[in-house]
């Protein structure tokens, strides 16, 4: 039952009360409150943080997946002893004897299971990103990878499936109607702030389930969205309100243009000429004196005709539109049923063009019209004669039946036609595709990835001894070479972070050090860094001009040149200069050495696709060209069918000569531990497997390599003259003892000789020398656009 006002509702309920039929009204929960929003939103962020087990765990055990803790633990162990140990019979052994309830096929089934909801996120992520987040939600709702039935079944399995079903429902129609337009995390950051939030607007209201018994009672406005067999709306015959000048409260439109010049003397050669809407204290000022009532009093009958339509397309099998007859006929043009019936008065007849399709009865002829139309027919069709025959057949003629209606396939009434274009990828959408657990580069922007935390703690027995022999030299050594404290380890993590380390070692000049406090001032200042990491010049004017903004409230004495510190400042160029001076593994040389003649920052490159490429085959040629270097291989699950890559997109951090030589230089400010020894070259290379780094090394020396080829013009025959290695610089490890050591013999010959130099080598920095047979397999599987 439908109403424009809540009044009309409350007269119907009343009387329904009185005839013992039981209703519903709207309810007063905010679907932001529900059970179903919360997990909801923690799979929006398990899409977009495949890499996070808590996160990942936080949805199997939601009321989705419906996973108990004890299981999720049995996965994950499996999960990760598969990842230490492979597949070997000693792991499965050791995962039977963990699990001591589980046979070795279900623990193999459970680590597959987990490993298998990792990918089915990932696919629900770029679902999300290339079709919208209504596409990536059905494609993870039809089907789950830890549930024999899709979520759907699994949810109406529950015992308040149908409340659930309903919730979530709801909220993928908000998401779809107010995600529009929004980005992945946007969308993800509205959707928890209106969690926490939880408005009472009518659209946020929780809907009724229509298993509920009673007839339900709402408002017009709240119904907006919802569908229901059986529709009766009230209130439609009512005229529209005529609108007039509100002259109880001394104020009165008036004409801008042509009002008494002393209503208008500051601005009336800025005003547009014409009629504005404008109030005046003066009654009169108007000169047309009809013109502003008459566009409000169509608007409020349009918007009546548009309530109209909103209520009558709210029934799915029968509409009954309630009138009631008119006192006086002398406002039909503010009446919408007048419009709707061509009538002139408000005397309610169906016109021509409606008979046939729309029946009308008299409220006072219902129980005629019934008898006469459905029982008499009913028992003359039977050819009954007996009276108590007859009797009983009119009883049973009072129970009308409905006749279901036969609908066409949904597929065959609204046939879809899909168009996929052509379509950009990068090496961080790639990365998407990994099917490793433990990669943490499914994400969007292109440059988080070099700021995330790789979690290093899962190493093997044998790579925790390594890293101790790398202590223990530190320790037992009388050169401690940077302590937990160094500005390295501290200096502030997450994107923005990396994204600033990535612009200093752009835009510095590697052998001008007085330029660089200017560069890091204007980064910390863009990317919001704290300012202790600032020049004191920029320190200082910041505190003076945030003591006069607080103006004779505070004592400007008190600020002197003691607040100031810029030591931190002075720590982010010492670490910048030993960046330099470290030299780089591929050319021995540092990058303070290099001309800049010689270099290229942030080289953009838009390769194109051939159409058969397809981004599973990379795995193939990483085992077909690199056999005996399995900690390289990658393996990508097949792309979605509607992906038609055809620019592979990236930017190299620096491209730079030397000595006929080019080489590529790839930045990364990832967080490995708070020690040197976290920055060695086994710690890092293992890092690089975890991220899938090698995929983009791979990557970007084909781009130089396609660079060259058009660039030199004896290149081709001679790849191997020109093409250098791929060198990742992890600028929280880099780091050159030897240049400390050298620094101690100098001072002191009598401790260390020089052979000691080659005691130590270079922390924070891994290289590639990638095969060139490799590189013009990958370049050939890129292959062409047409």
């Amino acid at each position: 039952m439908l109403a424009r006002a809540k009044k009309d509702l409350k007269r119907v309920e009343d009387e329904l009360i009185k005839l013992n039929v039981p209703t519903l009204t709207t309810s007063d929960v905010s679907i932001f409150e529900t059970i179903m929003a919360e997990d909801v939103a923690a799979l929006l962020s398990a899409m977009l943080y495949p890499y996070r087990h808590d996160m990942i765990n936080r949805v199997l055990t939601s009321h989705l997946y419906g996973l108990s803790i004890k299981n999720i633990k049995a996965m994950m162990t499996d999960h990760e002893s598969g990842v230490t140990e492979g597949s070997s019979t000693s792991s499965a052994h050791s995962q039977n004897s963990n699990s001591k309830d589980l046979p070795a096929n279900e623990t193999t089934d459970t680590k597959k299971s987990y490993q298998d909801f990792i990918t089915y996120l990932k696919e629900g992520a770029q679902r999300w990103q290339h079709f919208g987040i209504l596409s990536a939600l059905h494609y993870l709702l039809d089907k789950s990878p830890v549930q024999p039935q899709g979520v759907w079944q699994a949810l109406a399995a529950h015992p308040e499936g149908d409340r659930h079903i309903m919730d979530l429902r709801h909220v993928m129609d908000i998401l779809a109607q107010y995600g529009l337009g929004m980005g992945e995390y946007e969308l993800l950051a509205w959707f928890r702030q209106h969690i926490d939030a939880a408005p009472n607007s009518d659209w946020a209201k929780q809907y009724p389930l229509p298993t509920e018994s009673g007839v339900q009672l709402m408002t017009i406005h709240k119904s907006k969205g919802l569908e229901f067999p059986v529709v009766y709306v009230l209130g439609m015959g009512d005229a529209s309100r005529k609108s007039g000048n509100k002259e109880d409260y001394g104020l009165y439109l008036y004409n801008a243009q042509q009002a008494p010049s002393a209503l208008v003397q500051q601005s009336i050669d800025s005003q547009s000429t014409g009629n504005q809407r404008r109030f005046s204290p003066l009654q009169g000022s108007s000169t047309d004196k009809g013109y502003y009532t008459d566009i409000e009093t169509k608007e409020n009958f349009d918007e009546r005709r548009r309530l109209g339509y909103v209520a009558f397309t709210r029934a799915s099998e029968q509409l009954y539109v309630v009138l009631k007859e008119a006192y006086r006929n002398t406002d039909c043009d503010l009446r919408p049923v007048c419009h709707w019936f061509d009538s002139e008065d408000a005397k309610f007849e169906l016109p021509d063009r409606l008979k046939g399709t729309i029946g009308m009865l008299r409220g006072h002829k219902v129980n005629e019209f019934y008898d006469n139309n459905y029982a008499n027919k009913t028992a003359n069709s039977t050819g009954v004669n007996d009276s108590a025959q007859l009797a009983t057949t009119k009883s049973n003629a009072h129970k009308p039946t409905t006749e279901a209606i036969e609908y066409a396939p949904f597929a065959e009434v609204m046939k879809t036609n899909y168009f996929y274009g052509w379509a950009k990828t990068s090496f961080t959408a790639l990365a998407r595709q990994l099917d490793e657990s433990t990669q943490a580069m499914a994400i969007v922007d292109e440059r988080i990835d070099d700021a995330i935390d790789i979690d290093m703690t899962e190493s093997s027995v044998s790579d925790i001894s390594l890293l101790n022999n790398d202590e223990s030299l530190e320790q037992d050594g009388e050169l401690s070479f940077k302590s937990e404290e160094d500005i390295r380890f501290t200096f502030v993590k997450g994107a923005n972070a990396g994204t600033f380390l990535h612009e200093i070692f752009e835009k510095i000049d590697f052998n001008n050090k007085a330029q660089w406090s200017q560069v890091i001032d204007r980064a910390i200042s863009s990317y919001q860094l704290p300012l202790v990491y600032s020049s004191a010049e920029t320190q200082s004017r910041r505190l003076q001009a945030k003591t006069q903004e607080q103006g004779n409230d505070v004592n400007t004495d008190s600020f002197n040149l003691n607040s100031v510190d810029a030591s931190k400042h002075e720590a982010l160029m010492d670490w910048i200069e030993e960046v330099l001076d470290a030299p780089l593994l591929a050319s021995k040389q540092p990058l303070r050495s290099i001309d800049a003649g010689q270099q290229f920052a942030e080289l953009e490159f838009n390769m194109g696709l051939s159409e058969n490429f397809k981004a599973q085959d990379i795995s193939q040629l990483f085992q077909q060209y690199l056999p005996d270097e399995t900690d390289k291989h990658v393996t990508l699950v097949p792309q979605n069918k509607a992906h038609l890559y055809r620019y592979l997109r990236g930017e190299i951090d620096l491209v730079y000569e030397h000595a006929g030589k080019y080489y590529v230089v790839d930045y990364k400010s990832n967080f490995l531990g708070n020690s040197l020894s976290d920055y060695n070259e086994d710690t890092l290379k293992k890092a690089m497997s975890k991220a899938g780094y090698w995929l983009q090394a791979a990557i970007y020396q084909v781009a130089l390599h396609r660079f060259l080829a058009m660039r030199i013009s004896d290149y081709t025959g001679n790849e191997d003259k020109y093409l250098g290695a791929v060198e990742y610089v992890f600028l929280r490890g880099v780091y050159d003892p030897n240049a400390k050591i050298a620094d101690t013999t100098s001072q002191d010959n009598n401790k260390h000789s020089s052979n000691n130099l080659e005691n130590y080598g270079c922390y924070g920095l891994v290289t590639w020398d990638i095969p060139i047979d490799f590189v013009k397999g990958l370049d050939a599987l890129f292959g062409l656009p047409d």
